[in-house]
């Protein structure tokens, strides 16, 4: 679906496949061309209400997409700017593995380039409280494992442990530890090991 201007859901919304359709996330894409509102950046380009369930890609190329508080969004969700609500779950489907420059007519649409290199970002926000993202990018098809550590270099948090497609993901680190108790503030590392591709980024939590 291409949508000219701005993406804006209410309370309780449900968007993905029919059930029973075999359809999944990845087939799904909303294009958003528009751009946030002239006042304080509101409204912005794409708004997912609170305690929504989203099954789709979502691409704002041109503005924010905000996924407000208590949703589960599961596929790929871009824009120029991502914010996260608190207590919001997000799950990478198959989703975008790259996307196409734009073509003459000045559309875009999801294409079959991916990333030429490996990259960790920093995490956002950053510092953070209580739940902070952290995105990163595969070239390849890799075996992969993020990890979150304490100073001491103890293994607090284990994220992702398996095989992943090439493409951009983005996981959710919700401040617990591998037992589901909170964690205590402080300086934390998380570890990228993709291959050969090893990366560290320090992170902080402000309870």
């Amino acid at each position: 679906m291409r949508i000219a201007g701005q993406l804006l859901t209410v309370w309780n919304t449900t968007i993905g496949p029919a059930l029973g359709s075999g359809i999944n996330a990845s087939q799904i894409v909303f294009y958003v061309a528009g751009t946030d509102g002239p006042i304080l950046g509101l409204p912005k380009a794409a708004t997912i209400g609170p305690k929504s369930a989203i099954v789709a890609n979502i691409y704002a190329k041109n503005g924010t997409l905000w996924l407000t508080g208590a949703s589960i969004a599961t596929g790929a969700f871009l824009g120029k700017d991502v914010i996260i609500g608190g207590a919001t779950q997000v799950n990478l489907a198959t989703a975008f593995s790259g996307l196409k420059k734009e073509s003459d007519g000045g559309e875009f649409a999801p294409g079959p380039e991916i990333p030429v290199t490996y990259a960790l970002e920093q995490n956002y926000p950053n510092p953070f409280n209580p739940t902070t993202t952290i995105t990163y990018q595969l070239p390849e098809q890799r075996d992969v494992t993020l990890t979150v550590y304490n100073i001491l270099g103890q293994v607090v948090k284990s994220l992702v442990q398996n095989v992943q497609a090439a493409g951009i993901y983005a996981i959710r680190w919700d401040g617990t530890n591998d037992h589901g108790t909170g964690v205590s503030s402080g300086m934390y590392i998380y570890r990228l090991k993709a291959g050969n591709f090893v990366q560290s980024r320090k992170m902080m939590m402000l309870r």
